[in-house]
């Protein structure tokens, strides 16, 4: 049983945690829509672009763990550019949920 249980929860915990990210990162563009559909948006992009997913969240684990080895310098140094190219990362993921603006 065991066997079976595990993976799915693993998989199902990164899906949750990376609709959880691209959530956060669409809030700011559709402050006017409900958040259940900005969560169902962000699954759904998140599962469909899920390279650039995976390395947001690679990145945001790599600062983690320099932020639990090295404090100073993660936050001094290491902070800014990596929140940015993560946050990039899921603004781009959510690129195809924005409304297309008139030229």
């Amino acid at each position: 049983m065991g066997l079976v249980v595990i993976p799915f929860q693993a998989v199902l915990a990164g899906l949750v945690g990376a609709a959880a990210l691209l959530t956060l990162a669409a809030i700011p563009e559709a402050p006017d829509r409900p958040l259940l559909t900005l969560a169902t948006t962000g699954l759904i992009l998140g599962v469909r672009r899920f390279p650039l997913t995976v390395l947001a969240v690679a990145i945001l684990a790599l600062f983690t763990i320099l932020l639990m080895e090295r404090p100073a310098i993660a936050l001094g140094g290491a902070a800014a550019p990596l929140l940015y190219a993560a946050w990039s990362l899921m603004r781009y993921a959510l690129r195809p949920s924005r409304p297309r603006r008139a030229a």
